[in-house]
């Protein structure tokens, strides 16, 4: 009856959104691995020529540049977290919508 149609419509509403979160999760992982890689890779250019980067004291450049993609880094995470936190949001308040849609209904 009227009840499963409140359901149905919830999750015809619900499905679509948390594709579209999904989704964009997706890109910011892709985007935050990149960026990973990126640190890592300047990193072990570091370690490797240690000698060479504290005799002509280049060190503030390769900190500046870790940094800044530290922050990018950084910055993705934060992304990554909200969209979570959304998508825990409506996964746990789904069933109290449904309910409150069927007493609508009832």
């Amino acid at each position: 009856g009227p009840s499963s149609l409140a359901g149905l419509l919830l999750m015809v509403i619900t499905i679509p959104v948390d594709t579209v979160i999904a989704k964009k999760l997706k890109k910011l992982q892709i985007a935050n691995m990149k960026n990973k890689d990126e640190r890592i890779k300047i990193m072990n250019e570091i370690l490797d020529g240690v000698k060479i980067v504290k005799l002509y004291a280049w060190e503030p450049s390769f900190v500046k540049k870790v940094v800044e993609i530290r922050d990018r880094e950084l910055h993705t995470f934060r992304w990554i977290a909200y969209l979570q936190a959304i998508l825990t949001f409506i996964f746990s308040a789904t069933p109290f919508l449904g309910k409150k849609l069927l007493i609508d209904f009832d």
